[in-house]
């Protein structure tokens, strides 16, 4: 069981005469290993960082970046097709509502200009 009263806690700038709260993510911790959340509750508990760390870091910050890319892609890819969309729907209506005079007209041109093309 979890005894706050037996853990010595960091000394800490301001002396309160109750024991810190412990936070759920502390909880959590303590849940997977109760050692390990004593050692860092004490201070010992903390990592020096190594070339390991560092290089385990830096692949962290790449993925991070490939994947903002990535989500920035797939967003601009929406618009696009967002509007080509809105682009064809566009063009589709206004084919459909040619008024029948235009259509008329550019027959009759259409005529005229194979009769010149085929006189007889």
């Amino acid at each position: 069981m979890l005894n706050v009263h037996s853990v010595h806690y960091k000394t800490s700038p301001m002396k309160t005469d109750h024991p810190p709260i412990i936070t759920a993510q502390e909880l959590a911790s303590y849940v997977v290993c109760p050692e390990s959340w004593r050692l860092k509750r004490i201070g010992l508990g903390v990592r020096k960082s190594s070339p390991r760390t560092e290089e385990v870091q830096r692949l962290k910050q790449e993925w991070v970046l490939s994947t903002e890319l990535s989500t920035q892609l797939r967003i601009y890819a929406k618009w696009i097709y967002a509007l080509l969309v809105i682009f064809v729907g566009v063009l589709f209506v206004a084919d459909r509502h040619l008024s029948d005079k235009l259509r008329e007209a550019m027959r009759e041109k259409l005529q005229i200009l194979q009769v010149g093309r085929n006189p007889q």
